[in-house]
């Protein structure tokens, strides 16, 4: 099992940032099980999440519904 790294629950989401951007990804951990992919988040730390002020977040996960939409104010 892959833990989040914010609690020990199972890890369902790698989250990964493209500085350059200014955007924030939300893939599904299955093929990012290294930790220095990103960041390893559980269901409920990634539900949570919100970028930067100015980012956009990209929901790239195959679960739906997707949490965002775009813009991650």
């Amino acid at each position: 099992m892959v833990a989040c790294i914010r609690c020990s629950a199972r890890a369902t989401t790698m989250l990964t940032y493209d500085h350059a951007d200014a955007e924030a990804y939300l893939d599904d951990v299955q093929g990012h099980e290294r930790a220095y992919d990103g960041m390893l988040l559980c269901e409920g730390h990634a539900s949570r999440f919100a970028a930067p002020v100015g980012w956009t977040t990209i929901d790239r996960r195959a679960a739906d519904p997707r949490l965002f939409a775009g813009g991650g104010d």
